[in-house]
This record gives structure tokens, sequence and C-alpha cells, in this order.
């Protein structure tokens, strides 16, 4: 391991992953990738732990319901890419008796639903192209345990932007070996604070993709945002991309 080093002179191990020393198998231009896009940047924890999905569907069974009149509840398989179906091939829908949890359950992680979170399905197959896939939850929607969700406050778009990129989602395929989303996982993705410009941009493409995430030119340019935070080169670039062909 200790063979291994950056441009810097800080071991590759411990540039990549401090509290793991994960070596990931990949091909040297990879690695060195992986090197740059870690070194000079903070990690997802600095900003928001990644959280389990508050409401445990065993463990909280007698607060969940199937009739819409009660609150609304995601389940991992309702967050897509940039959006939130109701339509899934397994599984209900399910709502949350919000009145009874709330006033059987008074912790931090209660109140959770009071703020705007970025909400990711926390199981997703290891061959598929999107790792990460996230998307929105409004104040007022509540997760279950297979959904993980950070609180980002005035950067929340920003970082979901950062987050679905091809870039990240590159980095967390190469880093992950099973198909759970691990928060821990999550909690060490590299991110870098833009410019002020540059965030007002990448904002405004997560807007664009938001109201409708099939839209392609918002999200190459999003991805071409990301590539160019990172500092990425077009060579680089092109060996991340081979991933999504």
């Amino acid at each position: 391991v200790n063979d291994v080093k950056s441009d810097s002179g800080v071991f590759a191990a411990e540039t990549i992953d401090a509290n793991s020393l994960t070596i990931p198998l990949m091909s040297p231009t990879e690695y060195r990738i992986l090197l740059k896009v870690c070194e000079n940047s903070q990690r997802m924890a600095e900003f928001s732990k990644c959280y389990t999905g508050e409401i445990d569907l065993s463990l909280n069974k007698k607060y969940v319901h199937l009739e819409d009149t009660y609150a609304k509840m995601l389940r991992g398989a309702q967050v897509q890419k940039f959006y939130i179906t109701d339509e899934i091939s397994q599984g209900d829908i399910l709502y949350l008796d919000d009145k009874l949890y709330l006033k059987e359950n008074d912790t931090p992680r209660s109140k959770h639903h009071n703020e705007k979170r970025i909400v990711m399905q926390g199981i997703t197959g290891v061959n598929e192209k999107y790792r990460l896939k996230m998307a929105l939850a409004e104040e007022g929607i509540f997760c279950a345990n297979s959904v993980n969700y950070l609180l980002c406050g005035d950067k929340t778009e920003y970082f979901l932007g950062l987050l679905n990129s091809h870039l990240l989602n590159w980095f967390f395929a190469k880093l992950s070996t099973n198909s759970n989303v691990n928060g821990y996982e999550v909690d060490n993705i590299p991110i870098k604070i833009a410019d002020s410009e540059t965030i007002s941009v990448v904002e405004n493409q997560v807007a664009l993709l938001l109201a409708n995430p099939k839209d392609v030119n918002a999200l190459e340019e999003l991805n071409r945002l990301v590539y160019q935070i990172y500092d990425l080169t077009d060579e680089e670039q092109e060996v991340v991309e081979q991933r999504y062909y």
C-alpha cells in the first residue's frame, strides 16, 4: 500500500479512503483519475452525514398504511435520478400516520421531514450504469429505511447535481463492491465547492432536470460542468464516459 503515492506524496489509499484504506482494482489511468478527483476535495460527511430513512418498515409498521389520506412516505424504488415516481414494479406505495408517529417518536431524525432532503435508493445493482440515483424530497415527506438521505441546506441543488453526475457515479462504482449504497460510502464521496458563478450554473441545470429528467442537453451540460469543477482533461473524461456508452 505504501508504495502507491499520489502526485503530492500522500499515500494513495489514504487519499482515496482514509477510513478503510480501500485500493480498488482498476487500470493505472483510472487510478490516476480517482486520485485526481480525491485530492484537494472535501468529503460529503463534512457537509452532511448520510442517514438511513427514519421509518423502519418492520419496527414502525403500526404507523404504515396503504391509504393516501395519510402523509407521503418514500420507498427506495420510488427514487430515480432527479425525480420521484409512484409507478413501481414491486410492492405498494405506502403512507405514514404522521400524527401518531410524531406523537410517539421525538428524536432528531423524526424531525428531518421538516427539511428539504436529497434522497437516494439504498440498494442499486452493482452492474447498473448509475449506482447513485438521487432526487429531491420536499418538506413534509417521510423516508422508509430503503431510502438514504442527506441534509444539505442552501447548497442542496448543487450537491444533487454533483452526486447525480457521471463522474461521481463512476467514482462510487469503482469503490463499491456490493449492491448496498452504504452511508459510509456516500460519506466518503469527494466534494469540491466551485465558485459562486459555477454553482449558480450547476443549480440552473439541476432545475431543468428536476422539471424534465429526460432533458439530454441539461444532463450533458451538468456533466461538463462537473468535469470542469474536478479539472478532468478531455482524455480523462473519455475514460469515465466509457461506463455510459
